[in-house]
């Protein structure tokens, strides 16, 4: 278990650079500071030369994924490692491994790819004995299609379908694993350069034959830290979960309606348009969430297209004088 004053470590170490954060700031949050790429998720069709780097367009650390696509024919990695203390199902502690691979087939079309490929759990028994556990989690394939693309305050809005394809034997925290999952996602932009993501999320969720539909709604909102054309990011999100099939607190109290509502807070580091970090602290605000979370982690495009571009933008010509 993690102390309170760890607790307050990170809690600030996160939130002082929101805080502070000056109105004038105008970078997008986790974005480059100033760069003449122009990309798909700022709703226009990328045209690579050999003077601009694609920029990643990250969703760690959130649970809301973007409605915006990563530019075509890159790939993007999104890695992190992820701590959770107290959980329901009487999970004590989980230190996990979070790996997303995204590529998208062109300016409508994205596939990923989800897994957990480790972690490390603590369960309490009936006895109240400790059982550590190595486990694999869930492989997970999606895809996400464009259905309006909009700038401004006007979202865009995109749809997702995922569908688990190995289910893993780690056990799952606060919010549960699920088979399927529909998403509606949603994404814009808003006075005094905040961005906004929204998920609407229909979920399966399976506990042998019995099935069950948990609904979830997440929102975060990012801002640019400290000063125009910074390099650093904050994000908060509040995200919402039903839990059909919880049955206890993390206390291992009985409850019959069961509710997770978690809060975050992330900052995020452009170390270059392609590279972007980030770290974030999650509450639990019920007594069926996971009551602390902690991650850490990054999002690297890499910076080789898979295929040639089918309409590249030719080279101005230089006159000699």
């Amino acid at each position: 278990m993690y102390s309170n004053r760890r607790h307050l470590t990170v809690l600030v170490t996160v939130l002082l650079p929101i805080a502070i954060t000056p109105p004038s700031a105008i970078a997008q949050a986790g974005k480059p500071p100033a760069s003449t790429v122009v990309i798909e998720n700022t709703n226009a069709d990328y045209k690579p030369s050999q003077e601009t780097v694609p920029q990643a367009n990250p969703t760690r650390p959130t649970v809301t994924n973007s409605a915006h696509l990563i530019p075509t024919a890159y790939f993007q990695f999104e890695q992190g490692i992820n701590r959770a203390d107290r959980s329901p199902a009487g999970i004590a502690g989980q230190t996990s491994l979070l790996q997303t691979t995204k590529v998208s087939l062109n300016t409508f079309v994205q596939l990923q790819f989800i897994t957990e490929p480790y972690a490390y759990s603590t369960v309490v028994q009936s006895d109240s004995s400790s059982l550590q556990t190595n486990d694999l989690g869930d492989l997970i394939l999606g895809v996400q299609v464009v259905l309006f693309k909009a700038a401004g305050p006007i979202p865009s809005i995109a749809a997702g379908y995922l569908h688990r394809v190995r289910t893993g034997t780690a056990p799952n925290i606060d919010l549960g694993g699920y088979s399927q999952s529909l998403v509606l996602l949603f994404g814009g932009d808003l006075p005094a350069n905040f961005h906004y993501d929204a998920n609407i999320l229909f979920n399966e969720q399976n506990d042998g034959p019995i099935r069950r539909l948990q609904t979830g709604q997440t929102l975060a909102v990012s801002h640019p830290l400290f000063a125009k054309k910074s390099h650093f990011g904050g994000i908060a999100e509040l995200s919402h979960f039903t839990q059909p099939l919880t049955s206890d607190t993390f206390r291992g109290a009985p409850v019959t309606h069961a509710h997770a509502f978690d809060l975050l807070f992330a900052s995020t580091w452009s170390a270059r348009p392609n590279l972007i970090f980030d770290a974030a602290l999650v509450h639990g605000l019920t007594s069926t969430s996971t009551q602390w979370q902690e991650t850490i982690g990054f999002t690297y495009l890499l910076p080789r297209r898979l295929w040639p571009d089918r309409h590249p933008v030719p080279h101005p010509k230089t006159s000699t004088p």
